[in-house]
């Protein structure tokens, strides 16, 4: 008996739970298939990458680096052919003539000369210095000039070296700027000027590479891993992206370079600055450097590391694969309870809650009949809650309307009184007029909200009862944009406002008292403004109750919130002995489209 009532147990346990099992034993199968065959590919794809990067990406760099230096070193040693064959730069550099039009002919085709060669003051562009074996310097450069004096240039190594061998021309570094472009190191191309016939130079022409220059051969293929830069064959760095490196001596480098220059091996492995690096080398003979790739040991590592997270990416996929497979049998299966789920989801952003069928396995139908017996009882209690407060919101808005009703009935049967004891029969019977008319707008009529046109008929007979007691001495004006007719604005929302300017703006009585109702739309508000020109009041009286008719501000800011919540606004401003202004923001809703107050 024991023993049956334990298998039944059991069996009722692994009924509710048939669910999990199911899914546990698909995944654990699916996740053990995809990560043996992710292993696999991991392993082959990290040792690909890192032999790709190392060898391939860093030859391709320097083949590009020494194709363009190559290009420049023919634009070089055609310049400066040019030059040495022209007879204006000869005549130029060795004329002794002062005479102002044999000067002018020599200076004008030297100038074309110039120019024809490409020598501007563009700063991406060689300088180009000649120099006489007199001292007469010429340069290109602009405004920059040159840093060094003559006897500095005719007396520099670059120019005892052209003296030597006149026929050559010869690449040096210099860590003495000789353009005033920058104040950096540089290279010079130095030769001598002479004819072929074994007489000494009339002259010397130098071409200064700046860095500038020489970065555009490499900057662009330079990064954080594979440093490019050009090293001379005395182991000094000419130029690097890295300033504080151009100038220092780096003879490990220089070895590494030369090992990987005579075909030794595919990368040799040195330090630079106590960091550990692989070099990739190429020569460029033409300029008697080498342009050098040095690989952060460092940052190979990293690229490892990032192969390795690719291979983890690639597994992720593999396991997504056998997850989609998992997904679709057990999607099967679990259909009613993913309809319970998306249904609770909606529910929570959009507050709709609809009953669903009753299907599915033991732990479905069970949470969706629980599920429906909850949506039953929220709908009533949602239900209830809804006709609650709108009979309250109804109770409170004609609470607020009737607080406004009877004080401006009292104001006009006053006004009339005068009229009657003034025994004036016929504006008495037309204010009679005016004031049933308002009656009927105001009170009769119990909707809380009317049309723009609708609240101005009432404020036109509402001003004519009051020019009946103040007499002609206040104008008071109605500007409604045409566009605003039809707009929908609150019952008797600005007629308080309009009453507490005529009654208290102007206490002593006179001449040029204007009061002006302006409607209008703006972005998506209807904007009404009520201006006086009157007594004004403080700061501190405006922003709290207006001018007291016992009705106010907060009436209107109350009925506001009841009707638009948040989204209206009344505004007081008011300066003493300048008027008042009064302005009332709700949103814009025509009687063309839904209005949700009403």
């Amino acid at each position: 008996m024991k023993n049956h009532d334990f298998f039944k147990k059991m069996k009722n346990t692994l009924q509710r739970n048939s669910l999990f099992w199911q899914m546990a034993g698909l995944m654990f199968v699916g996740v053990t298939v995809a990560c043996a065959l992710t292993l696999v590919v991991a392993l082959r794809v990290s040792e690909k990458i890192y032999l790709d990067t190392v060898s391939k990406s860093a030859r391709q760099s320097l083949q590009q680096v020494t194709e363009k230096m190559n290009m420049q070193n023919q634009s070089n040693v055609t310049a400066i052919t040019e030059l040495r064959t022209h007879w204006a730069s000869r005549s130029y550099l060795t004329s002794k003539e002062n005479t102002s039009v044999r000067s002018s002919y020599t200076m004008f085709y030297f100038t074309q000369l110039v120019k024809s060669l490409g020598f501007t003051d563009d700063t991406l562009l060689p300088t180009l210095i000649l120099a006489s074996s007199d001292g007469l310097v010429y340069y290109t450069g602009g405004y920059s000039g040159i840093s060094a004096s003559s006897h500095t240039i005719l007396q520099a190594q670059f120019t005892q070296k052209a003296k030597e061998e006149p026929q050559k021309i010869q690449y040096f570094f210099t860590e003495e700027p000789l353009s005033g472009r920058q104040d950096e190191a540089c290279i010079v191309v130095s030769a001598a000027m002479c004819d072929g016939s074994g007489r000494a130079p009339y002259g010397y022409a130098y071409l200064v590479i700046d860095q500038t220059m020489l970065k555009r051969f490499y900057a662009a293929l330079s990064n954080a891993s594979s440093r490019l830069m050009l090293l001379n064959d005395a182991g000094v760095i000419v130029s690097a992206e890295d300033a504080t490196l151009i100038g220092t001596k780096q003879p490990a480098l220089l070895f590494a370079a030369k090992k990987m220059e005579a075909g030794q091996a595919p990368f040799v492995s040195s330090s630079l600055q106590n960091v550990p690096v692989s070099v990739v080398s190429q020569s460029v003979g033409s300029w008697g450097l080498h342009a050098v790739s040095a690989i952060d040991d460092g940052a190979v590592i990293s690229m490892l590391r990032k192969s390795s997270q690719l291979a983890i990416w690639i597994s992720v996929v593999v396991a997504l694969c056998a997850a989609l497979f998992l997904f679709i049998a057990i999607h099967l299966r679990t259909r009613p309870l993913q309809k319970l789920v998306e249904q609770m989801r909606q529910a929570s952003e959009h507050t709709t809650f609809e009953e669903l069928p009753v299907s599915g396995g033991y732990e479905v139908r069970q949470l969706t009949g629980a599920y429906n017996v909850l949506v039953q009882k929220i709908h009533e209690h949602v239900a209830h809650l809804i006709e609650a407060e709108q009979q309250k919101r109804a109770l409170e808005l004609r609470s607020l309307r009737m607080q406004i009703n009877p004080h401006f009935i009292y104001n006009t049967l006053t006004s009339i009184k005068l009229l009657v004891w003034q025994q004036k029969t016929e504006i008495v019977v037309a204010a009679l007029d005016r004031f049933t008319s308002l009656l009927r707008n105001t009170i009769s009529n119990d909707a809380d909200i009317i049309t723009v046109a609708e609240e101005i008929q009432s404020l036109e007979s509402y001003i004519f009862l009051q020019k009946i007691r103040f007499g002609e001495n206040i104008t008071a004006e109605l500007h409604a944009d045409e566009a605003t007719l039809q707009c929908l604005i609150p019952k008797l929302i600005l007629q308080p406002f309009l009453e507490n300017a005529f009654f208290y703006a102007f206490p002593q009585e006179q001449k040029g008292s204007y009061i002006g109702v302006f409607i209008r739309i703006h972005a998506e508000y209807l904007i009404c403004e009520i201006i006086d020109n009157g007594c004004g009041m403080q700061t501190e009286q405006a922003k709290s109750e207006h001018r007291s008719t016992g009705i106010g501000i907060n009436n209107v800011r109350e009925r506001l919130r009841l009707l638009y919540a948040d989204k209206s606004a009344v505004d007081v401003s008011s300066t003493l002995g300048k008027g008042t202004s009064v302005r009332v923001k709700i949103p814009l809703h025509t009687q063309n489209e839904p209005d949700t107050t009403r």
